[in-house]
């Protein structure tokens, strides 16, 4: 085995290495934990219930917004 074929075989095995810890950080990082509200009714709203209220605002057109005021 010449230097060329060490060097390709090592670059190699590294980047192997590399992505086998890459991958066992990553399955870790995107476990979920436990879920806290699992006990909370699914019909009631927050923080009797799951049901957490939003309310978002959009014009029907930023033009109509803009000539209200």
């Amino acid at each position: 085995m010449n230097c060329r074929n060490t060097a390709i075989t090592l670059s190699l095995l590294t980047a192997f290495f590399g992505i086998a810890v890459i991958s066992a950080a990553a399955e870790g990082f995107f476990s979920t934990g436990q879920d806290r509200g699992a006990g909370l009714a699914a019909d009631k709203v927050y923080p009797a219930g799951r049901i957490f209220p939003y309310t978002g605002f959009s014009p029907k057109s930023v033009k109509s917004l803009s000539t209200n005021n």
